[in-house]
């Protein structure tokens, strides 16, 4: 695994869980990620908790997948070569 992804432990999947089952039917809810469907299990503690999250998002919702480089690694490239922190 890589070390720059972090793992949810059993207790903070079941609250993210919570917090998206409860407001799906009622309000919008928006998340980004830069990992693919198949690499959540990375994050999430087994595969049946990454894929009912995944179920619940997706049921009502719509996927926009974003190509390029991105726009935070650019931006901290620059501001690193002019010598400021990021």
């Amino acid at each position: 695994m890589n070390s720059d992804i972090y793992r949810f432990e059993r207790e903070g999947t079941d609250l993210l869980f919570q917090v998206i089952a409860q407001r799906y039917e009622r309000a919008s809810v928006a998340i980004t990620i830069n990992l693919a469907f198949e690499r959540w299990t990375q994050i999430f503690p087994d595969a049946v908790a990454s894929r009912a999250v995944i179920d619940t998002l997706i049921q009502h919702g719509s996927i926009f997948e974003f190509g390029g480089e991105s726009h935070r690694l650019r931006s901290g490239q620059g501001s690193v070569a002019r010598g400021r922190k990021t």
